[in-house]
């Protein structure tokens, strides 16, 4: 079986480099952010292809709805799938291709509780706005549909966590104790999926960081997570697994206890905050020992130095560490720029020398050319709301934004979502030339992506005014 899979990679990616490189992302909006580009390295994990491929097709015939009317598209679609989760590289041609097969049998009739749920996932992947409740109960009724089948706890937990997220996105205020639930119901799958010693390495350490980063926000909650698979994690040891998720857990007890706001500083807090930092860093480096190529260890070790603040020579360690595993990793980026912020261990002045250096990184994700807008922002929010709009017409703002932005839609002309940012900035910065050449640049505008009916309004009102001819 394992050479008919390996033939069947082989013919897939033979079949992937024949299509256009030129590819949108996967969602196919314009406010989606680039992704990797096709003339990436690709590499493939085999193993990890072949037990994917496997498991989905035998899961498939077993348990799944099968119909001579769809299921040659569906066993395609989940072979795209199985490429997808063995890949490090560009995905979004097999995003494509996925959705091309799964949208063949969706219309043949297919009513499969894991196909319907991640052909939903990869036709609203990319597009869960804030109070777009309608998707968000879409994905949690089909991850009941799919908790309720008889396929692999893997595919469950996907299923709930795509669900939580969907809700985070149309309303977590609304939704916060469904979220929380639903993240409970994909522990408790994790749980299963780690006692599961067959599947590959790869598969259960991402489910597991995966659960408990998307967990790591105002409704959490990362430690109960934790506690519900931290028995189930010793089938790992002698892995990096359990130690990465004890790490992730511990620095958000650490962040817990210190309280998200100066008022909430106690010396009980610090004192838990110094601890369990300490727990993570000792678990972190143990993880560290045990696997030095994944980028997710030093990606969490910038967070402990963060708030133990040893000093910048070893938050920039464990940040070369991350973006030489993965130099398409985003979030690194944001963390540094965080750590150089004045209320940690910065400035501005060293957040937008390091941005603007950044915004030439030939091997980085796309947004990382716009690190000078969003250094913009982030010293923003030290300024008085009542300064805010002073603040946008000093001089020296746009020469950081306009250069971010020109290189990246140069690179990206048909990304009109961020067009539609930039055409915001030169609003507020009072640029009307750039203003108006922005939004003719932009095929269909789209008022609430520049603040709403009301404020384009505004927007062609000024335009009008500073553009018009004086006799």
């Amino acid at each position: 079986m394992q050479l008919v899979a390996y033939l069947i990679l082989s013919a897939l990616l033979l079949a992937g480099c024949s299509e256009n490189p030129n590819r949108s992302n996967r969602s196919g909006s314009a406010d989606s952010s680039p992704k990797n580009e096709w003339n990436l390295p690709l590499y493939v994990d085999v193993q990890t292809f072949d037990w994917n491929f496997v498991h989905l097709t035998n899961q498939y015939f077993t348990v799944g709805q099968t119909n001579i009317a769809w299921d040659a598209p569906v066993i395609h679609a989940f072979s795209n799938l199985a490429i997808i989760r063995a890949t490090r590289g560009a995905t979004n041609i097999w995003w494509e291709r996925f959705g091309q097969h799964s949208s063949k049998a969706v219309a043949s009739g297919c009513d499969d509780p894991l196909l319907a749920n991640l052909h939903l996932e990869n036709e609203h992947g990319g597009s869960r706005r804030k109070g777009r409740t309608n998707i968000a109960i879409s994905f949690k009724e089909s991850a009941d549909t799919l908790g309720q089948s008889s396929y692999h706890p893997l595919w469950k937990l996907r299923g709930y966590t795509t669900a939580a997220y969907a809700m985070v996105k149309a309303d977590r205020a609304q939704y916060k104790e469904l979220i929380i639930a639903y993240r409970h119901l994909a522990a408790e799958q994790l749980a299963s999926v780690l006692q599961d010693t067959a599947i590959p390495f790869d598969e259960a350490n991402h489910a597991t960081y995966g659960l408990l980063h998307g967990s790591n926000d105002s409704v959490g909650p990362v430690a109960e997570l934790y506690l519900i698979v931290e028995d189930p994690l010793t089938n790992w040891n002698g892995t990096s697994l359990p130690h990465l998720a004890k790490g992730k857990a511990s620095i958000n007890l650490a962040w817990q206890a210190r309280g998200m706001r100066y008022a909430d500083f106690t010396e009980e807090g610090w004192v838990g905050f110094k601890s369990h930092l300490l727990e993570a860093e000792t678990a972190l480096e143990t993880a560290w020992e045990l696997n030095t190529n994944d980028f997710r260890i030093p990606y969490e070790m910038m967070m402990v130095e963060l708030g133990q603040g040893k000093g910048r020579e070893r938050m920039e360690l464990w940040f070369e560490r991350t973006i030489r595993i993965s130099s398409y990793h985003y979030g690194a980026y944001i963390r540094k720029l965080n750590y150089l912020e004045p209320k940690w261990h910065g400035s501005f002045e060293e957040m937008i020398k390091f941005a603007r250096e950044a915004m030439y990184v030939t091997n980085a994700d796309a947004k990382v050319m716009l690190l000078p807008v969003t250094a913009v922002e982030d010293i923003l929010q030290y300024v008085p709301v009542e300064k805010r709009a002073e603040f946008w017409l000093r001089s020296g703002l746009f020469k950081d934004i306009q250069p971010a932005y020109e290189r990246f839609l140069k690179r990206y002309p048909d990304a009109s979502g961020w067009r539609h940012k930039y055409a915001v900035y030169a609003y507020k910065c009072q640029q009307w030339k750039v203003l108006k050449q922005q939004l003719d640049l932009i095929p269909k505008i789209d008022p609430e992506a520049l603040g709403g009916a009301e404020e384009y309004r505004k927007m062609q009102k000024a335009l009008l005014l500073h553009t018009t001819k004086r006799p």
